[in-house]
């Protein structure tokens, strides 16, 4: 377990070192498909400090999406307590050119954090989720 104050394990906030798909990998993929990339962080918050942190998570988030071209996130309470997010990315390479879009956001989640878990990158290799309709 890593533990601080940090938001995401690499500092600016939201640069990281890149998943690489294997040699060849790229040639599996159909012609014009994205290659498709999400990244699992998970945290352990202060007692008392769950809705700052989420509030912080609402904001990176939404400036990602927006001035990064990130797909969004979803974030989750865990059954063990901890808070687990889910986001995706076109691919690592515009996930590794996102500069921290919104200080203010960041630090109100890292105020929040007791304990910072290693991320897990993720390649898309079959993507069945499908949305409800909107109510």
């Amino acid at each position: 377990m890593i533990t601080g104050a940090g938001v995401f394990p690499v500092v600016p906030a939201l640069r990281a070192i890149a998943y690489r798909l294997p040699e060849g990998d790229e040639a599996s993929r159909d012609e014009g498909e994205p290659a498709m990339f999400a990244v699992v962080y998970r945290w352990r918050l202060r007692e008392g400090k769950e809705q700052q942190f989420a509030e912080g998570w609402r904001r990176v988030t939404e400036a990602i999406h927006a001035r990064c071209g990130s797909y969004g996130s979803r974030l989750h309470r865990a059954d063990d307590g901890t808070w687990v997010a889910y986001a995706r990315w076109p691919d690592a390479e515009s996930r590794e050119r996102c500069a921290v879009p919104d200080p203010e956001g960041v630090a109100l989640m890292s105020g929040a954090i007791a304990e910072r878990f290693p991320e897990t990158r993720l390649q898309i290799v079959e993507d069945l989720l499908a949305e409800p309709p909107a109510p």
